[in-house]
């Protein structure tokens, strides 16, 4: 039940943040201020990118924990391959500023942990 639960959330979470990346797009595409809604889109790719990892690795990580019981596995649960995404993203807005705006991509990289937190309030607010 754990696991379902686990997974329908991270999909809700994918579709909330696609959702929110689909008025980006629009923002770009129809607004005077296409560098900002290109570096909100750019910012909130990565970190889709870093959350879907995440949940990638904490399952494996669940799983190694299970079929090892108490014995020594090592499992990481990549800390240094979602910094380097975050990274990237950092320095493509750095070397391209004419084309995505620094501060669009900082709040992009916040929108799906805000969308998580959003979730896990509502679900418990439902549950209650």
């Amino acid at each position: 039940m754990e696991n379902v639960d686990f997974t329908y959330r991270v999909k809700r979470v994918v579709q909330w943040t696609f959702f929110i990346l689909s008025f980006a797009v629009l923002g770009w595409a129809i607004t005077p201020y296409p560098v900002w809604f290109a570096g909100l889109i750019l910012g909130t790719s990565a970190s889709l990118i870093n959350t879907v990892y995440s949940a990638w690795k904490i399952h494996r990580v669940g799983s190694i924990a299970i079929q090892y019981q108490g014995k020594k596995k090592m499992a990481s649960l990549g800390t240094m391959t979602r910094y380097s995404v975050a990274i990237l993203a950092t320095v493509v807005a750095l070397q391209f500023p004419h084309l995505f705006s620094m501060v669009g991509m900082v709040v992009g990289l916040l929108i799906p942990p805000i969308v998580a937190y959003g979730d896990a309030v509502f679900v418990h607010l439902k549950n209650k």
